[in-house]
């Protein structure tokens, strides 16, 4: 684990866990590198734009989800 007697100004994004809107605003659940789980905390969009990887690795990972989540029907036709 990173010293606390060392204060940073920025932490390093391991992974982008989730997202939530609140109040209008995008966050993001960040795991921190080099940090246990139980230190992950919801960020506002604005605060990660040096991690833009992360996010759109996060992105994918949601979209290939829904997709398994719902996968295309087959149109049933009707025979005559």
């Amino acid at each position: 684990m990173p010293d606390l007697e060392d204060p940073k100004d920025e932490w390093e994004v391991e992974e982008v866990r989730d997202e939530l809107k609140i109040k209008d605003t995008m966050h993001y659940l960040v795991k921190w590198a080099g940090w246990p789980s139980e230190y992950s905390s919801y960020e506002p969009a604005a605060h990660l734009a040096n991690a833009p990887d992360a996010i759109a690795a996060f992105e994918r990972k949601l979209k290939r989800k829904r997709k398994d989540d719902n996968p295309p029907t087959k149109k049933k036709t009707r025979r005559a």
